[in-house]
């Protein structure tokens, strides 16, 4: 699970005003674990900014898996969404060419209306427009863990600039130049963006070793 913590000071810092505690690709108990974590958090702390839950996969390609551990990264099936526990779950990015996507949407609208949002995705455009066409508006730090523009295949980033979707972006100017994020504020406004952090556990800790998602992940800051 991504960084879990209400301490004012660090966000702000961060200049983080929300946020939801974010899961990596996990296994369905480990993400049950999750979900019953930060439920009985938010049930004991009702002053608390965290209001649910991300599931950053684990229904992504691992093509594009980024800083995920490709032994939990899976199609989604109607039996293990049914098993889930999602009360609190509020977003959950999946890739739309994975096996089981569209059957696993109306399961997700069922259970308190999950947000789904495209990402660590290798999709064509075709892909793209077709979970577009079935309300999917928004994708996850656009355009990291996603495929490339190409004038032949215009793909993940031509879907997030030609379709009506809402852009996550991570904008500490490594993951995307200045001019990449200037491009994006020209081309679709405000209204169309969400700024992130995409923090990890280690955020704010000591340097050392950490596992995120079962993967050893080495922090220094």
């Amino acid at each position: 699970m991504k960084i879990f913590t209400d301490g004012k000071k660090s966000s702000i810092k961060e200049g983080i005003t929300y946020f939801l505690p974010t899961t990596v690709s996990a296994y369905a108990a480990e993400m049950n674990k999750v979900h019953e974590v930060v439920s009985n958090y938010i049930e004991k702390n009702p002053l608390t900014s965290v209001s649910g839950i991300h599931l950053e996969g684990p229904y992504i390609n691992p093509v594009e898996k980024g800083l995920q551990n490709p032994s939990r990264i899976r199609p989604a099936t109607t039996k293990e969404l049914n098993r889930l526990s999602l009360k609190n779950a509020l977003l959950i990015t999946m890739a739309p060419e994975i096996e089981g996507f569209e059957e696993s949407l109306p399961i997700l609208e069922e259970k308190n209306g999950v947000v789904v949002s495209l990402g660590h995705t290798d999709a064509e455009f075709e892909d793209m427009n077709r979970a577009n066409d079935l309300g999917i508006n928004r994708m996850t730090h656009f355009p990291n863990g996603m495929n490339t523009l190409h004038h032949r295949e215009i793909g993940c980033v031509g879907a997030g600039l030609l379709l009506d979707m809402i852009l996550e972006m991570i904008s500490d100017g490594i993951h995307s130049s200045s001019d990449f994020v200037k491009l994006i504020y020209k081309l679709k406004g405000p209204s169309r963006i969400i700024l992130i952090t995409d923090s990890i556990d280690a955020t704010n800790l000591n340097d050392g070793k950490y596992d995120v998602g079962g993967l050893e992940c080495f922090w220094h800051n």
